[in-house]
């Protein structure tokens, strides 16, 4: 898991060469981002939220908010450059995440961050035709270098309790 860390975050930004401004709090040169959001209250609050995690740093961003639909059509279509988005594993499997929303193959469809990385479609490639420890590493491996590239930024996760057995 990656921490995040405002004042690393702010060194790195001042290296890029994107100096904050003591008049504006702004980056100087640094773009306005857009923040493409589907419509809906709990959307709308992430908007914000990740609104204001950029400002802390400097960054100056815009939130356009769309129905689900149109904004599904936007992300899919590669329209949109930070964009929400949710993904929930229909099994415990590395490869019902991994291959589908990473392996470049898939952009346009599930990988709608659009990420292509040669070296992970091969891992993952190479993860499907292995069994075991071996299969283990190469999903292992292939997600240090998603994280490394921080292909997605995870805001949150769900957590779902099932009661099985009656007597619970």
């Amino acid at each position: 898991a990656v921490t995040p860390n405002p004042a690393v975050a702010k060194k790195l930004l001042e290296q890029a060469g994107y100096p904050l401004d003591s008049n504006t709090g702004l980056r100087v040169g640094f773009p306005r981002l857009p923040l493409d959001f589907p419509q809906g209250e709990e959307h709308r609050r992430i908007a914000q939220a990740v609104q204001a995690n950029l400002a802390d740093l400097g960054i100056e961003s815009t939130i356009a908010v769309r129905p689900w639909k149109e904004h599904l059509l936007l992300v899919r279509r590669g329209e949109s450059a930070i964009f929400r988005m949710g993904w929930e594993a229909d099994y415990k499997d590395p490869y019902n995440f991994l291959f589908y929303n990473f392996h470049s193959r898939n952009i346009g469809k599930s990988n709608q961050a659009r990420y292509s990385n040669p070296k992970v479609d091969k891992l993952l490639e190479s993860a499907r035709a292995e069994g075991g420890p071996e299969r283990v590493r190469l999903y292992k491996e292939a997600e240090e270098i998603i994280v490394r590239d921080a292909v997605w930024i995870c805001l949150f996760y769900f957590k779902t309790a099932i009661v099985r057995q009656p007597h619970v």
